[in-house]
């Protein structure tokens, strides 16, 4: 594995401090960090992608920061901080601790189900009524949080769009997501 793009100790947007790598993705690493103001651990997602496709991802990576900004509701994962790390684009967000649901052993007795489903569907209303379509949902972008107060925390708005007629990113007849999960 090469070395990290951001050595444990560095300072993004003068107030969180990367303590390790915790992941890499397609488009981005992320770091487990620490707000120095509140001490409270958070995710530093650094955009990493170079050569083909570049400007798209980094288009696509600037509107999840600038929509996670904004976001606002129950089980949201939002964006607290956007700013040029020594890596690159950063955005920070809360530090979600809990499984990915891709990765949690089912079947779930009924009202689990249930319950979790509900708080899902609330945070997919509170984004529809900010105008926000997340259009990756999976089971990969969904934490499960808790005990003792279970629910689940929608992550990664890299596909996601406003609701605005000029905000494609995706040309007509091109595909973005997870086609598994995707509506025919």
């Amino acid at each position: 594995m090469p070395a990290p793009l951001l050595p444990p100790g560095t300072t993004v947007a003068d107030r969180f401090v990367v303590e390790r790598e915790a992941a890499a993705g397609a488009t981005a690493v992320v770091y487990a960090g620490r707000d120095v103001e509140t001490g409270r651990p958070v995710a530093i997602k650094v955009f990493a992608v170079e050569g083909a496709g570049r400007a798209l991802a980094l288009a696509r990576f600037e509107r999840e920061a600038t929509l996670g900004l904004g976001l606002q509701g129950p089980d949201v994962c939002p964006v607290l901080a956007h700013a040029e790390s020594p890596a690159g684009p950063a955005l920070v967000q809360p530090w979600v601790e809990g499984p990915a649901l891709a990765t949690c052993e089912l079947p779930w007795e009924f009202q689990r189900a249930r319950a979790l489903v509900a708080r899902l569907l609330r945070a997919l209303t509170a984004l529809h009524a900010q105008g926000i379509a997340h259009r990756d949902l999976k089971p990969a972008n969904l934490i499960l949080v808790g005990p003792p107060d279970e629910h689940l925390c929608l992550i990664d708005f890299g596909l996601a769009t406003p609701d605005a007629p000029d905000a494609r990113l995706t040309a007509t007849g091109a595909f973005a997501g997870t086609p598994r999960y995707m509506a025919p």
